[in-house]
């Protein structure tokens, strides 16, 4: 009898060493994906800083200082900006102008392409990467001449591309961050924000002409009505604006979008 109780606990060691390699298997094999996906995010993250700083240094250039008519006063080197757009088109024909906002990351290259898919996991370099880029929504006019605007960039976890307009959920974003400038070779833009809603993938948020000045001011209600920051900029029914859309981790399917005047320099 004794015999036999000893040979059951055998058998149940055996059985619980099985369990325990099988856990440690598992272990080892969850460690191991976590462990591929941070490189995988960390190779993807670096590839797409090495190609947008290798953008600015060809096609930004940024003189030490420039002098004003007033010789007492200059414009220090970073607040000094000459895009090369020759050289920006002829890296992507795509491109359409350059997007920046002081005291931020922003500070990139914008494209437009044939449909909204592409460039969500393309650099401007076309490379694959699901950092993507800076576009334009491709139902809208490349001259900014639609009475809204929309361009989308991702909300990248590391802090680039469209993660600080995402910051506007933070009421005291918007004091040091109340104009956001675009140039393209035409022409020099200046954004005020006005406003911004924290909403979801399935609300429809996007529009691009109205039918009429009051449908418009109505959809500026909507975003002035709900917005997560008080601004000191009015629209009025002749205004043109431009709609930063970017992810936020906020909700479930989260988007922040920041509704901005345009105004032509």
């Amino acid at each position: 009898m004794e015999q036999n109780r000893k040979k059951k606990h055998k058998k149940l060691s055996r059985a619980g060493r099985i369990i325990t390699d099988l856990i440690l298997v598992a272990a080892l094999g969850v460690a191991g994906y976590s462990g591929y996906k941070l490189y995988e995010g960390l190779s993807t993250y670096s590839q797409s800083k090495n190609v947008y700083d290798e953008i600015r240094e060809t096609a930004v250039k940024k003189p030490e200082t420039v002098k004003q008519e007033d010789s007492s006063q200059q414009e220090t080197q970073e607040d000094v900006y000459v895009i090369d757009h020759a050289a920006l088109s002829a890296i992507n024909s795509d491109y359409v102008g350059w997007i920046r906002m002081k005291n931020s990351y922003i500070d990139y290259p914008m494209v437009q392409g044939t449909d909204n898919s592409f460039y969500l996991d393309h650099l401007y370099t076309k490379e694959y990467n699901y950092v993507g880029s800076v576009f334009i929504d491709c139902n809208n006019s490349r001259d900014f001449s639609d009475r809204n605007t929309v361009i989308y960039a991702h909300n990248v976890k590391n802090g680039t591309m469209f993660m600080e307009i995402a910051k506007f959920e933070d009421p005291s974003y918007y004091a040091d961050h109340d104009v956001i400038e675009i140039e393209t070779q035409e022409c020099n833009y200046k954004l005020y924000p006005v406003a911004g809603i924290l909403t979801n993938g399935s609300d429809n948020y996007v529009a691009y002409n109205f039918a009429s000045d009051e449908e418009f001011m109505n959809y500026v209600s909507y975003f002035t009505g709900n917005s997560t920051f008080t601004s000191n900029v009015v629209l009025e029914p002749t205004d043109q604006t431009v709609l930063l859309s970017t992810c936020s981790y906020s909700l479930e399917d989260g988007r922040y979008a920041l509704l901005c005047r345009l105004v032509r320099e």
